[in-house]
């Protein structure tokens, strides 16, 4: 029997026409849980419902949602049907009316390990380490395989290439996900290595799963190296990102945060030099400054210089006295001149010379009418001889 043979195109409008045509496909009533939710901004978003076995796309309006606020992890019933596009060979569950029944599976799950894992201090940004600055090995923990090595290796060697990496392979999805990549942590930190990047680079929400593992959690919390997660997208987290040391939102953007820039580092290195060698000429200028200042000091110390200071002290000393005791002699002479002048103005001798008399009374000078009495004698001296005289008459006031 001869097989007929159909184009691609035939047997997609094959399919279409099955789809459209059986009624069962045409209303259809799904429960199962929201992954991969996607908003837009055309009217319509993006979704998968998946079981335990398996998922289907689909699409609902916005307008069809109304208040309901969908994520993943929201487990919904949902009625609509079954479309068929005859161009890709794909089908797509559009809906037009869902009800939320509560929570998925993994949401649970990962919500219970969070809430556990933030009760022990796993996420406590005080207990994260520091990314090394200047790394000299690099490991990774990813799929060799995969695209995220590739993003990865790209951009260390474009900024730093001297660097060495080191990749361990280890599964990305599928089972024993977490026990692969626990054990290529270990290996990596018994290599020695600076810091270690665990990436897997993008997935849905089932294949990210893996990451919400409480081994992971434990390998990432108890090493002694610090570790970068780069799990999915921007807009993906996992258990892997909260407990890491630092969170990147891409590969590309792991290695970036990993390593230095080369020319930076030249950059940094050269004003370095430039500081140390104007500490140096700093250093050296104050050392010269002191070996000046202790010649100075050792001039200053000799024999000759005492010498030569104290001849000197001596002679300021000299003229110091000589013009003191020249202010001396002249003020002691200006002193005898006015005593002189008192002793010549206080002599009687001198006021005799000039026709007066001294009048004294039994040997005292009698200086007021006030001192006499009618009929004291008294004893009159001129410049030449003296006279004896009674007081006959006392005329007070002149």
């Amino acid at each position: 029997m001869k097989l007929k043979t159909f184009t691609v195109t035939k047997v997609n409008q094959l399919l279409s026409n099955y789809v459209s045509e059986n009624p069962i496909f045409n209303v259809l009533s799904i429960t199962g849980e929201v992954i991969d939710y996607k908003e837009t901004n055309y009217g319509y978003n993006f979704l998968s419902l998946k079981d335990e076995q398996s998922r289907i796309r689909a699409m609902v309006f916005t307008k069809t949602l109304g208040d309901i606020k969908l994520k993943d992890g929201d487990v919904i019933t949902a009625v609509g049907k079954i479309s068929f596009y005859s161009r890709y060979g794909t089908y797509t569950f559009l809906v037009n009316k869902l009800e939320v029944q509560g929570i998925g599976y993994n949401f649970e799950q990962f919500a219970k390990l969070y809430k556990e894992l933030a009760a022990l201090g796993y996420f406590e940004e005080s207990r994260k380490k520091p990314l090394p600055k200047y790394p000299n090995v690099i490991g990774v923990v990813t799929s060799t395989t995969g695209a995220a090595l590739q993003d990865i290796r790209a951009v260390i060697i474009r900024r730093y290439p001297k660097i060495t990496m080191l990749v361990c392979h280890a599964k990305m999805q599928g089972d024993n996900v977490d026990v692969e990549v626990a054990d290529a942590i270990h290996r990596l930190e018994k290599l020695g290595v600076d810091t270690i990047i665990l990436s897997r680079g993008g997935g849905d929400a089932d294949d990210l799963a893996a990451f919400n593992s409480k081994l992971i959690a434990d390998t990432i919390y108890n090493s002694d190296v610090p570790i970068i997660s780069a799990i999915g997208h921007e807009i993906d987290f996992s258990i892997s990102d909260f407990v890491a040391d630092k969170r990147a939102a891409t590969p590309s953007i792991a290695a970036e945060i990993s390593v230095p820039e080369i020319s930076e580092v030249i950059k940094k290195i050269d004003d370095l030099k430039d500081d140390i060698t104007q500490s140096f000429n700093q250093v050296l200028q104050n050392y010269k400054l002191k070996l000046s200042f202790l010649e100075k000091e050792i001039k200053l110390g000799s024999p000759a210089q005492k010498i030569y200071e104290k001849k000197m002290m001596m002679k300021d000393l000299q003229s110091m006295l000589n013009s003191q005791f020249t202010t001396l002699i002249y003020s002691y002479k200006q002193r005898l001149q006015n005593i002189e002048k008192i002793l010549s103005s206080s002599d009687y001798s001198k006021v005799l010379e000039k026709g007066f008399a001294m009048v004294k009374k039994d040997g005292k000078i009698i200086q007021s009418a006030d001192e006499l009495l009618v009929g004291d004698d008294l004893l009159i001296e001129f410049m030449t001889g003296s006279a004896s005289a009674t007081v006959n008459n006392i005329t007070k006031g002149r």
